[in-house]
Parts: structure tokens; sequence; C-alpha cells
């Protein structure tokens, strides 16, 4: 067995990079951890646009370049300054590919990444390389949302009552061992508004909806058992509402949640519950494959 646990961190810019590093360290549970600093290279896309420069544009002949990666050498210095096991590197390829496909190589426990600088876009919305890193990771993937300046406090925890709730269960005892987390689930009875709509009477509605709340809090007993100290939230309703809602509700500082398991063709799906809180929740998302 490996000592401690190994850490990818995708950074893209110097803005943004300390902010995965910091979570990354946050997210630690162990001085054995080791932290991967990665970032992919665009140089050969702006050595194309650079041919297409004006001469009085273009660094002359004989001028020293200034190193794009002094950024990324000087960060990971600073945490090794600091004591964390830290390496960097600079992979080619496309981003989001050749990232996950370095947290394979090595077996990476966990990939951190930052959403990228705000610019004109939505504080939230996500770049093409962090969906990539979300849709095909084989390990669980933190999405640092901003900084924070504590360690999480308030879990919660979206529980499915099939093996991806236990796939979340087993992640928050990974990486979130020690806090009291919140378990949220959302039930419905199986097309109930259809039901509504043909006529099916209320009570009869009613009745269905009980003996589902009753199932789901025998299976949320169990989840709770395996996380001592957790709280139960059961609220009926549509699960990326109630998520939201919930978590919104009791100030959480992060979100755990699942990701849709399907066929090989189904590789790039996040899940519809999963993508509309990574989209719209403004905590930090730590997604479990």
């Amino acid at each position: 067995m490996k000592p401690g646990k190994t850490i990818v961190v995708a950074v893209r810019e110097e803005a943004t990079a300390s902010i995965a590093l910091e979570r990354a360290f946050r997210m630690s549970r162990s001085s054995q951890d080791h932290f991967s600093l990665v970032h992919v290279s665009r140089m050969a896309s702006w050595q194309r646009v650079s041919e297409l420069l004006t001469p009085e544009w273009r660094i002359p002949e004989g001028q020293p370049r200034p190193d794009p990666y002094a950024w990324l050498v000087k960060l990971s210095e600073s945490a090794k300054a600091a004591g964390h096991h830290v390496t960097h590197e600079v992979l080619e390829g496309e981003p989001g590919k050749a990232i996950v496909e370095h947290a394979r190589q090595i077996g990476a426990d966990l990939i951190v990444v930052a959403p990228p600088r705000d610019g004109l876009a939505r504080e939230l919305l996500l770049g093409s390389t962090a969906l990539r890193i979300l849709r095909t990771s084989t390990c669980p993937v933190l999405v640092a949302r901003g900084r924070i300046t504590s360690a999480y406090t308030r879990p919660l925890l979206a529980m499915d009552l099939d093996e991806s709730g236990q796939r979340v269960a087993q992640a928050a005892s990974a990486w979130l061992d020690g806090l009291q987390a919140d378990l949220v689930h959302a039930y419905r009875v199986p097309e109930e508004g259809l039901l509504r709509m043909d006529g099916y009477p209320e009570d009869a509605i009613t009745k269905l909806l009980g003996l589902v709340r009753a199932d789901a809090e025998s299976k949320m007993a169990a989840y709770q058992s395996a996380l001592p100290g957790s709280t139960i939230h059961l609220e009926h309703g549509f699960a990326s509402t109630v998520m939201l809602e919930v978590a919104l509700r009791l100030k959480s500082d992060i979100v755990v949640l699942g990701k849709h398991r399907g066929s090989i063709t189904d590789e790039r799906t996040i899940g519809s519950v999963a993508q509309f809180m990574i989209y719209n929740c403004p905590t930090d998302i730590l997604l479990v494959p």
C-alpha cells in the first residue's frame, strides 16, 4: 500500500492555481500525502499565433524569452518550503484528457480543479477542461469555487438509495473523516405527476408516499450508522431543487455527489442532478465516480 494519498491539482493560470492548491491541502489527511501540480501547455497554439505577428510585435532574436512556467515553479517551490510533498509537471495535449490520463497513470486518489477566472462569464460557469475532467475521471473530483479561510465544517452528502449513495458515503469517510455530515435524500412516488393528472386518488398517493418515505428512512439509517454524528434530511420533491435548497438553508460548505454511471457510451454523462448542482450551487463540489 502506498504511503498517503496522491492528489492531482490541475491548474491553468496563476490567478486560480493557488486556490486549487490551497483546497488540495485542506483535503489532505496525512503528512505523507503527495500533491502533483499539473499544467497543460498551450505553447504549440501560441507558436502558431506568434508566426502571424508583425515583426515589431515579435521578441527580437537573441533576446531572452520569459519563462512561461515561472509561476508554476514558484508555486511548487513555495509549497515545498511549507513542508508539503509537491511535484510539478507540464503536460501536452488536450487539457481535460491529458489531466485525467496523468491521474490514471500515477494512481491518483483525487483531482482538484479550480474554475476559470470570471472574465465575462458567470461566476460559477465551468470551463470545458473542468467539465471533461468531471465526465471522464475515474477518481473523485473536487471543484473549488473560491478562496476559503477555514477547513470544511459542514458537508452535505446527496444520498441515492443505491450503490451511488454507498460511493458517496465511502468518499466522505475517506476525505471528510470526523466531520458531522448532513445526509439528504429527495423522495417521490415514481411518475407522481402523471398519477395526479390521470385522476389517481390523493389519499392513495399519500399512502404511496408514506411507503416510499419509510423505505428511504430505513436505507438512510444504514448510511447514518456508517457516518457517526451525521443528520438525516428526508425531503419530498425533485432531487435537483431539494439538494440546492437544503445546501443553501444549511449553509453547507461542500456538497458530495455521485456521478451517473452507465455504459461506455454514457462516459460523457455526469448526471442531471450533479450537473444542476455544479452549475447552480455556490459551494465546493466533490463529485464521486
